[in-house]
């Protein structure tokens, strides 16, 4: 099927669906078809003259699992990607040619990871180790779902959810790609960092102390973590956060708790945050931040003051 045969498809399909809805909230119809009109002509997805059929025909099959809107952003990264190395058949991209590729993005990042997961490349081998075939089939999958909106309750995670969730992360070795998990839940649990904040910062960003983010602040990164950062640094792995939604729903299934969300162990952590009442600093609630002087809670800095005075 030819890219430019199932743009014009869903093309039809969206003017059908939103032209009404459109219309309803004041905008003219004809105003409207003729917005629609120009933006098809610019996204002008024709076949790709410089690959062969059977590419067009991936490519084409790449491009059901998103909307019009997304597939201008995927035309352009995999026009690049090809330009740069001459590809004539997307079934000879390598490895050595992604990881090279100076320009990389999310785009042709899934590009990649969809003719690697679906065995439409001659080689498979050195993609980053942490590219597992089943997690991104299933994401394919899950993106042709009806998404359907749901009122989901809020989960409140208690201290015993915590400590549980804290014991079971202690169980996944460093060594494994799923320890950036534990690291994950490290940052939204033990630093103030904003959630679009984490999604948006890169371990490549490591100075070997700080984890400098998105926003330039700097987080300090206890001794564990440190070896893991380098180690996925120096092997050119995923060194992002932008799948920090799935590692946060899978520590929840851990014990037993269903789409737990980042901006639910946020809130957690704001539960469980103290202010000593004598210097104003704020805490983790945990018996090693804290000391009780004189019948009352104060942070470890007071107690250790308190007791030169003494």
């Amino acid at each position: 099927m030819p890219c430019y045969k199932y743009v014009y498809d869903c093309f039809e399909v969206r003017v059908v669906e939103t032209a009404n809805v459109v219309e309803k909230v004041g905008i003219h119809r004809e105003l409207w078809e003729r917005y629609v009109q120009f933006n098809f002509e610019v996204i002008d997805m024709k076949e790709y003259g410089f690959l062969n059929n059977e590419s067009n025909e991936i490519i084409a099959e790449f491009m059901k699992f998103y909307s019009l809107s997304s597939i201008p952003q995927y035309r352009a990264a995999i026009t690049r990607y090809c330009e740069c190395f001459n590809v004539k058949s997307i079934r000879e991209i390598t490895s050595d040619q992604f990881l090279s590729f100076s320009d990389k993005n999310l785009y042709i990042e899934w590009f990649i990871k969809y003719l690697y997961a679906y065995d439409r490349l001659f080689e498979e081998n050195g993609f980053p180790s942490n590219w597992h075939k089943d997690d991104i089939f299933e994401h394919f999958q899950n993106r042709l779902k009806p998404k359907r909106k749901e009122s989901l309750k809020e989960i409140i995670l208690t201290t015993d959810l915590i400590s549980n969730i804290e014991n079971r992360l202690l169980d996944i070795d460093e060594d494994s790609n799923d320890f950036i998990w534990v690291l994950a839940w490290y940052m939204l649990f033990n630093t103030d960092i904003r959630v679009d904040e984490l999604k948006n910062t890169d371990c490549k960003n490591f100075d070997g102390v700080d984890l400098i983010s998105s926003q330039d602040n700097r987080y300090f990164i206890p001794q564990k973590y440190r070896v893991f950062i380098s180690r996925r640094m120096e092997r050119k792995e995923y060194t992002k956060f932008q799948q920090l939604n799935k590692y946060i729903k899978l520590i929840g299934e851990m014990v037993g708790i269903n789409n737990l969300t980042p901006g639910e162990v946020k809130r957690a952590r704001d539960r469980n945050m103290l202010m000593c009442p004598n210097c104003s600093s704020i805490n983790p609630a945990k018996d090693e931040y804290w000391f009780i002087v004189n019948g009352r809670i104060v942070c470890t800095d007071c107690a250790a003051n308190n007791e030169k005075k003494n």
